[in-house]
């Protein structure tokens, strides 16, 4: 885990948080600004956390660990593949006459899911699962053992495909219980991430000033930085996801998710196929190669990004321009050309070159 400390990054084993203030003016004139900053695993991703407290007497320890806490209560109820998980226990008792009673936090992100899975039309479905696990992408759902992606025969998709649709699942919220048929299964892996990040956030905004929670590229913000500059948020080269093909300058309210061919995958005849699945045809989506969505949340932004990427870039775009507050830049390649498209109002969101 790396830790950084006001302004010097240290290593250490343990999670401390130290709260270092800061306000001396530099050589230029500018206030440098406290802050609290952290790298950790979490959720099978690298999870980065930037806290601005009001001031010194701020209890940061206890901000800090409020955000971690938020993430791995996510992470304990919505992994799929983890045995003592919530999910996996849902997951086992699809068929159950009387359903299967759940937690107030895992309700919630079925019903978000629901919300989702009916405003992008069914291109975002966490009932693909059986899908997934059948082509590798994820860990089996009954020995947690981790596959190799690979390629399913036409046999294999035709009895598949009837186990997968959102709108089968029946939500009780009243009563907190799911009826889910025999034979399907949840992957939240397409959402789980963002309302883990929004959950850390807002569990801890109107105690300080600004704060950013990152899991694995599924960002929530809240609040604004002391210094009134905005939040910096990166967008990977699919190609090479080391390098920065643009940068986005937000302010506190919003979350960022980004989808991409790269994150795994498998090759047939030096063709790509993502783990991304099209619900429709049970097929990985191949249209684009990277989605980038700007929304009100991560749980929304997480979810719209997949399903994006599920659409292409007209229908994606075309879905994104209707919704308020919301922008999407996606990445299509062409004779090995990465080629930029954007919603009406995203490209005002970037960093321009001369500003980096």
């Amino acid at each position: 885990m790396r830790l950084k400390i006001g302004f010097w990054s240290v290593g250490i084993a343990v999670v401390l948080i130290v709260l270092v203030l800061s306000l001396t003016v530099s050589s230029c004139g500018k206030k440098r600004y406290a802050f609290i900053s952290g790298t950790t695993h979490m959720m099978g991703t690298e999870v980065n956390i930037t806290i601005y407290p009001y001031d010194e007497e701020a209890d940061s320890q206890y901000f800090y660990n409020r955000t971690l806490e938020a993430i791995e209560d996510v992470a304990d109820i919505a992994a799929a593949f983890r045995q003592e998980s919530e999910l996996y226990a849902l997951n086992q008792s699809a068929g159950a006459d009387g359903g299967y009673t759940v937690s107030y936090t895992l309700m919630d992100i079925l019903v978000k899911s629901r919300e989702a899975y009916e405003l992008t039309g069914g291109a975002f479905d966490p009932t693909v699962a059986p899908l997934v696990f059948a082509y590798g992408f994820n860990y089996h759902p009954t020995t947690g053992e981790e596959s190799k992606p690979h390629s399913l025969t036409d046999e294999e998709l035709e009895k598949l495909l009837p186990l997968v649709g959102f709108d089968k699942i029946l939500l009780d919220e009243e009563g907190g219980v799911v009826f889910l048929p025999s034979g399907m299964n949840i992957d939240l892996g397409a959402i789980a991430k963002g309302y883990a990040a929004d959950l850390a956030c807002d569990g801890i905004y109107y105690s300080v000033k600004g704060v950013m929670v990152d899991i694995g590229g599924d960002i929530s913000i809240r609040g604004r930085k002391p210094s009134g500059d905005p939040w910096l948020v990166a967008i990977a080269d699919p190609r090479d996801p080391e390098k920065t093909l643009a940068e986005l300058a937000l302010t506190g309210g919003c979350g960022v998710a980004t989808s991409g061919d790269y994150e795994s995958y498998f090759e047939v005849d030096d063709e790509r196929y993502s783990h991304i699945i099209d619900p429709r045809t049970g097929l990985p989506a191949r249209w684009v190669i990277s989605t980038t969505v700007i929304a009100p949340t991560a749980t929304l932004a997480d979810a719209l990004t997949t399903a994006v990427f599920v659409l292409g870039v007209s229908e994606g775009i075309a879905l994104i321009d209707q919704l308020a507050d919301t922008e999407v830049i996606i990445y299509t390649e062409e004779g090995g050309e990465l080629i930029a498209h954007y919603s009406v109002g995203a490209e005002e969101l970037l960093v321009a070159d001369e500003e980096k």
